[in-house]
């Protein structure tokens, strides 16, 4: 969990010039899962009925990115936090962290999966359209430093 906010933190705020408010938000994302899972993992009989997951990619012990699934209600899941290192991208790690969460989805029965973006997240924004989330809602703010434009995404399941 650590490396994951600390990562991505660090990422995001050097290639988009986010401030410090960025690295909070992902830091409370992941507070958030943690204790979620947790409380899950305490009610739960069996594995399979839990279904907040977090995915780290790795190779050979180097971790490559990451992505986390969280239910949002009964029948919406929300995928958030996907991260690919810089020196991983273009080699289908993307891909694969979404497939897992939309696999993760089905599987807990959710039918659908919505996520937030912003529209400078160019890669991530042609990743999602491939795997068959719709854009629904954007809206202008000020956020993490600077003007951002927040993106809704829906995918039906």
């Amino acid at each position: 969990m650590g490396w994951i906010i600390k990562r991505t933190g660090e990422l995001f705020c050097q290639e988009f010039d986010f401030d410090i408010n960025f690295t909070v938000a992902v830091a409370r994302i992941v507070a958030d899962f943690a204790e979620s899972r947790h409380q899950q993992v305490l009610e739960s009989r069996a594995p399979v009925q839990i279904q907040d997951r977090g995915w780290i990619a790795e190779s050979d012990g180097q971790r490559l990115g990451c992505v986390f699934l969280v239910a949002e209600g009964p029948k919406t899941a929300r995928l958030r936090l996907l991260m690919v290192e810089p020196f991983a991208r273009g080699k289908g790690i993307g891909q694969s962290l979404v497939q897992a969460t939309i696999d993760h989805a089905r599987a807990q029965g959710f039918k659908e999966i919505v996520l937030w973006t912003l529209a400078s997240l160019e890669a991530a924004c042609r990743l999602y359209a491939r795997n068959g989330f719709q854009l629904c809602e954007t809206q202008t703010a000020f956020e993490f430093g600077q003007k951002v434009e927040n993106q809704v995404w829906r995918r039906a399941l």
